[in-house]
């Protein structure tokens, strides 16, 4: 084997060890800070595809939300569209002369007391009042079960309160009275 002499071995081992520095340096001032930019850079991406995935679920949620609600405020339209508004003494004549004339039921209805509008204590800011009159009338009694389930069914702004049953003097037929409690519509 050729000897190397001294001298160009130590230029040797000098131009070893500078190229390991220069090597560490370009590593520890370069491609380092580099890497840790291109690290920093994929966690801010990554908070930035979060956040925009936020922002496209919040848009899918108020979309829901107002169709939710548009959907609730159609329920509430058709609900106060047979409710009572403007003069409730008109209204309660006119509901009570529909519920005679409805020929499902063999029951006959009629006012039997003075109406009373009040505010509805449930809530507070409650938009509604409540009408209560007292009605009675004459039924069988598998008519008039049928009569107030189908009531308080369709009508979920009526409720039946107080229900007094009696017996008619023929035996067949039952005399009742009972509170009615409606909901009325808030004026504009």
């Amino acid at each position: 084997m050729n000897k190397i002499p001294k001298e160009k071995l130590n230029h040797l081992i000098l131009v070893g060890v500078g190229t390991a520095l220069a090597l560490a340096a370009v590593w520890f001032l370069v491609i380092g800070p580099q890497r840790a930019a291109v690290a920093a850079s994929r966690i801010k991406m990554a908070g930035a595809q979060k956040q925009y995935q936020d922002v496209l679920d919040s848009i899918t949620r108020s979309n829901s939300s107002t169709n939710a609600l548009e959907k609730a405020d159609a329920r509430l339209v058709r609900a106060e569209s047979d409710m009572a508004s403007n003069d409730p003494n008109v209204w309660i004549y006119d509901f009570v002369r529909r519920l005679n004339n409805d020929k499902r039921y063999k029951v006959t209805i009629s006012v039997q007391g003075e109406t009373s509008v009040e505010p509805v204590n449930i809530l507070p800011k409650f938009p509604y009042k409540q009408l209560k009159v007292l009605v009675g009338g004459t039924a069988y009694y598998h008519d008039l079960g049928r009569f107030i389930a189908d009531l308080e069914n369709n009508h979920p702004y009526i409720r039946l309160v107080d229900l007094t049953i009696e017996p008619q003097a023929n035996g067949e037929k039952l005399s009742f009275t009972m509170q009615m409690i409606t909901l009325i519509k808030p004026t504009a």
